[in-house]
């Protein structure tokens, strides 16, 4: 299944990407948020998130209205590693 990105917006902006883990077949669900006025993109559990939405790595910065392209670059991103690396 594909994976589905949805925004929501208020005091903190916030994008939720649903897909299916390529390893053991299950739905996942991660959420990534900026504070208001921007900075460092953070997932649900509160911790810094890298490029290709890993948690290693060049740390990623957005702005609120950024941010929904950003996650969508960067799971584009992790996407074609784990093609590259026989995941998917």
């Amino acid at each position: 299944m594909r994976a589905k990105i949805t925004t929501l917006s208020g005091y903190v902006t916030y994008v939720t990407v649903e897909r299916d883990d390529p390893i053991s077949g299950e739905r996942t669900r991660r959420t990534y948020h900026v504070p208001n006025g921007g900075g460092y993109v953070r997932d649900d559990l509160g911790q810094q998130v890298c490029e290709g939405l890993h948690s290693r790595g060049d740390t990623l910065r957005s702005s609120e209205e950024a941010l929904p392209a950003v996650i969508r670059r960067e799971y584009r991103r992790r996407i074609a590693s784990d093609r590259k690396h026989g995941l998917c």
